[in-house]
């Protein structure tokens, strides 16, 4: 059944039965200073920077029947990709803003994923599973994250005579480590390790026509750690990202978007980003 969603019908990938697939994302500056090299960390008290990257999840799917599909993906990162040199990407190497040597393009993990999506009178849902296999091992030397789970269901609901569609997102993202312990040590001081993280994320869009859409996302962030009890959570600053969804042909998304916290919307402490879901075949 028609999925008029454009961003889900790309999520929910090619209708052939085999095809490749990519999830990519641009995290850029300051919405002031979109392309710099570092970005604030906004959602973060200190405010401490960070370096601009672009990253995502290159593969293969294969589509079960009409509305499921299997995935296998890899995924990896690009450090500051507008000002890395040849030389830096030839050796995969450079100096970051802490005057440390560090990798320029690093893989992050493996991962195999299983998507469903289909219409139930004006609602469309897509529930989903996947398992990732943690391959950096500069991760693995950090916190020892090994790898993680999730489990996700997507909604949205198509307002018959109007191009409103609101809808909702629910996560859980499980972490498993390769040790029992419950902290890690970072700069010297130990920190807390991530169990579980709870995501519920209302959403709202207005498609214009089959090619633009205006999107909001109000993300709500829970989280567990080892040193809290097991079903305790607390929530991480609330962000809203919004932009504007481009669809230049079936099953190609592209979202150039802004993310903030509503509390201190300034633009020195916001993110530009650019997210794209690319189909082919």
């Amino acid at each position: 059944k028609k999925i008029t969603n454009q961003r889900l019908a790309a999520d929910l990938g090619s209708d052939s039965k085999w095809s490749l697939r990519a999830n990519l994302s641009y995290l850029g500056g300051a919405i002031d200073s979109p392309f710099s090299k570092l970005r604030p960390d906004y959602r973060a008290a200190t405010q401490d920077p960070a370096e601009s990257s672009f990253s995502g999840s290159i593969g293969a799917a294969y589509r079960v029947n009409k509305t499921s599909q299997i995935r296998l993906t890899t995924g990896f990162i690009w450090y500051t990709p507008l000002y890395t040199s040849w030389d830096e990407i030839a050796n995969n190497s450079r100096i970051n803003f802490e005057n440390k040597e560090v990798r320029t393009l690093e893989l992050t993990g493996v991962a195999i994923s299983y998507v469903y999506g289909n219409r139930f009178g004006n609602w469309m849902i897509s529930p989903s599973f996947g398992y990732s296999y943690t391959v950096n091992q500069n991760a693995l030397s950090l916190n020892g994250n090994m790898a993680s789970a999730s489990l996700g269901l997507t909604a949205m609901y198509n307002m018959e005579g109007s191009g409103l569609q609101p809808g909702f997102s629910l996560m859980v993202d499980q972490f498993f480590y390769t040790s029992p312990d419950k902290t890690f040590m970072f700069e010297g001081e130990p920190r807390p390790r991530a169990e579980r993280d709870l995501w519920v994320v209302p959403v709202l869009e207005y498609q214009f026509n089959d090619k633009v859409a205006w999107r909001i996302i109000y993300a709500h962030q829970y989280r567990n750690t080892r040193t809290m009890e097991p079903n305790s959570y607390r929530l991480l600053p609330v962000y809203i990202s919004t932009g504007i969804g481009i669809t230049p042909v079936k099953k190609i998304w592209i979202y150039p978007n802004v993310q903030f916290i509503p509390e201190d919307a300034r633009a020195e402490r916001t993110n530009f980003g650019i997210s794209a879901i690319l189909n082919v075949f």
